[in-house]
């Protein structure tokens, strides 16, 4: 099989293998490459060939891997939305960061990736989440989050997501 293969619609990023500072819209991407977006107001998008769609924003780091045959990703740090479609048999996507690996299909799902914590809030379809401490895995549906930390003994499970909060009340003294 081919390696996968993106295309990048940035403002501003950095790949590696072959440092550029800036990346035309229609860059095409190979396994290996890193994008790093430097600053909090910068985002990066990709387009998969199956229609899939990421996007990095802030201060992130994702690098694009080949996973056993699969398109993988490794989010080293930072936030990535991701659209994952389902066409045919497409393998899923794989999306490491340093506490867990996510694997997702079909799914609408945002990511936030830190040192020792990750945290996954899908909104379509589900995902399926391996904490890398101890392979422990949990299946995180629509509406859900999960927590993954690098301490085994921080709870690991799929909750319900909180309603959001649309409405204000503030007891201020008269002065």
């Amino acid at each position: 099989g081919r390696p996968p293969r993106s295309t990048l619609f940035p403002y501003r990023t950095l790949v590696r293998s072959g440092v550029r500072e800036e990346v035309k819209v229609g860059t095409v991407l190979r396994v290996g490459d890193t994008i790093r977006t430097r600053s909090s107001s910068t985002f990066a998008k990709l387009a998969l060939n199956d229609g899939s769609v990421m996007i990095i924003t802030g201060r992130s780091r994702l690098r694009l891997l080949n996973v056993d045959g699969r398109r993988g990703f490794q989010l080293a740090y930072g936030n990535l939305w991701a659209t994952v479609g389902k066409q045919g048999r497409v393998k899923p996507v794989l999306i490491q960061t340093p506490t867990a690996t996510i694997e997702a299909v079909d799914a609408l799902f945002h990511l936030e990736a830190h040192p020792t914590t990750s945290i996954i809030r899908v909104n379509a379809g589900f995902v399926n989440v391996e904490r890398e401490v101890d392979g422990q895995t949990a299946d995180v549906a629509a509406d859900h989050h999960a927590v993954v930390s690098l301490s085994r003994n921080q709870p690991f499970a799929a909750a319900r997501r909180p309603e959001p909060v649309n409405e204000w009340n503030c007891s201020m003294l008269a002065g």
